[in-house]
């Protein structure tokens, strides 16, 4: 199990970075995406039962959705944003994205998934450093935000001389 984990972590990393989507940017849509369900709390059933007339639609399939949903957007919307020449600052934000994402959709997994994954090596060790990859990817994030953003430039406006 623990390579089916590593996997899926590697899979999701490379394609935020081979799309050249602004991880860092999905990295904090992510956490939003906690933000939203949070705050959206028991509506999401009501959604659910609403979205599910003709299909079957779980709760937890709807705030899995819910939660997942900025991020996804985000890494669409922002593909090819980031030039190939500062790729590698996205490694980083693009990892703790896929390990955070898949915390925060552990809840909504089914019961024999969770267990699978408490037994595995890696889910241990993710759980234990949890907190050190959401800090080491909201710092990265900030810092792959300050140097890909492209800066702009005032046209129309130099600097005076002293002649």
């Amino acid at each position: 199990m623990i390579y089916a984990l590593i996997a899926l972590i590697t899979i999701v990393s490379l394609v935020l970075v081979l799309m050249r989507t602004n991880a860092a940017v999905v990295f904090l849509a992510v956490c939003a995406g906690s933000i939203l369900l949070a705050a959206a709390g028991r509506d999401t059933n009501l959604l659910a039962q609403s979205v599910g007339t003709g299909l079957e639609v779980s709760g937890n399939a709807i705030q899995a959705m819910l939660l997942l949903a900025p991020g996804v957007v985000s890494a669409v919307l922002l593909r090819k944003r980031v030039p190939s020449s500062k790729m590698l600052f996205n490694v980083v934000p693009a990892f703790c994205a896929a390990v955070v994402g898949l915390t925060l959709v552990y809840p909504f997994l089914s019961s024999s998934f969770q267990s699978t994954l408490i037994a595995s090596n890696g889910w241990s060790m993710i759980a234990q450093y949890y907190e050190l990859i959401v800090v080491v990817g909201i710092v990265s994030s900030l810092v792959t935000i300050a140097l890909t953003i492209p800066k702009h430039h005032k046209v129309g406006r130099h600097k005076k001389g002293s002649h």
